[in-house]
């Protein structure tokens, strides 16, 4: 028995030394914190705005706060801070004052005076981030704080304005001299809407010819392929234009041709010239002949036949021009030897 409680004794002995090994080890790891100045951990730096959503017309004002405290909610005062602000969509926005100081409680501020208005909504609403940095030691090593205030555009600001879609049929879509076509631009939108009457239409059918007004018609005096334009003028200023070809059929061009008789005439007798072998294709007639005798002597007349008397003996360049309904001309020259 004594033997078993000797040992006890030992056992409780080396179990109590073990603990005040442990012990004395933790011990010895625990160090007391060092002494320090203030830290960004122990301060508050808090940013209000008033309002946050500044109407954006040039004049009205928002006041930004700052509250500092340390790390006993006592304020701080004489902190100096730095003021910046930015805008989202890159406008240049100013601060009344760009530093300022906290006072006895902790307080700090600035006045921000709205920019002007914008010309159009923006695509999205425009923030300011108003900053204001601790400058001095201790205070977080000049960490920025921020505070945001949105800008409220006037009441009635339009969005940007889209140029209209100028778009425009023709009926018919291809068509013959003297044919009207009918040119019609109600298929042209603002906004992705029916532009209207709201719109200004202005034509040009590609021969000179112009006209105005949503619908108009033309009618073409000469075959060819012509290129019509459409330019539309929405009722806030914005233009587009749109083209379109058209092909215009109609008798073919005429050709010039003549005989004299006799071929080798004399001087002081007359010469006959006829035009008969001239032609012009289908649907135009020949309206003008012209005759250039290469003497001086200029004819024009509707008749085909015409005769002419060469005083001197000599060649002469005739020339014979004729013109068909459509108003087209063509030219030929012939010399005519005189003995």
């Amino acid at each position: 028995m004594h033997t078993i409680t000797h040992t006890s004794r030992m056992m409780r002995f080396s179990v109590l030394l073990a603990l005040t090994a442990v012990a004395g080890c933790n011990l010895q790891r625990q160090v007391a914190p060092g002494l320090s100045g203030p830290s960004e951990f122990g301060q508050s730096i808090v940013l209000s705005a008033s309002p946050d959503q500044l109407q954006q017309d040039g004049v009205t004002q928002t006041v930004i706060t700052a509250l500092a405290r340390n790390e006993n909610s006592q304020p701080i005062a004489g902190l100096a801070l730095t003021w910046v602000v930015r805008a989202s969509d890159g406008t240049f926005v100013e601060t009344k004052n760009q530093t300022s100081v906290t006072d006895g409680s902790g307080r700090a501020s600035t006045t921000i005076t709205a920019p002007s208005a914008p010309a159009t909504l923006p695509t999205s609403p425009v923030v300011l981030t108003v900053t204001a940095t601790p400058v001095g030691s201790d205070y977080g090593n000049a960490s920025v704080r921020a505070v945001y205030v949105r800008l409220v555009p006037p009441s009635g600001t339009l969005p940007k304005n889209n140029d209209p879609e100028a778009a425009f049929t023709m009926s018919p879509s291809a068509t013959s001299v003297g044919q009207t076509v009918v040119f019609n631009a109600s298929q042209t939108l603002d906004e992705t809407q029916p532009c209207g009457d709201a719109c200004t239409y202005q034509w040009s059918f590609g021969d000179f010819g112009t006209d105005s007004g949503i619908s108009v018609s033309h009618s073409y005096t000469l075959p060819g392929t012509y290129t019509v334009t459409l330019t539309v003028t929405d009722p806030r200023g914005g233009v587009s234009s749109s083209t379109k070809t058209i092909v215009v059929s109609g008798p073919t061009a005429p050709t010039a041709a003549f005989t004299s008789s006799p071929t080798s005439p004399i001087a002081g007798t007359a010469v006959s010239f006829t035009a008969a072998a001239s032609t012009v294709g289908a649907g135009a007639t020949i309206t003008e002949y012209t005759w250039d005798f290469g003497d001086g002597t200029i004819e024009t007349t509707t008749a085909v036949n015409t005769t002419h008397t060469f005083n001197f003996v000599g060649t002469y360049v005739v020339t014979l021009t004729i013109k068909d309904s459509l108003g087209r001309t063509v030219t030929i020259s012939k010399n005519v030897t005189v003995a």
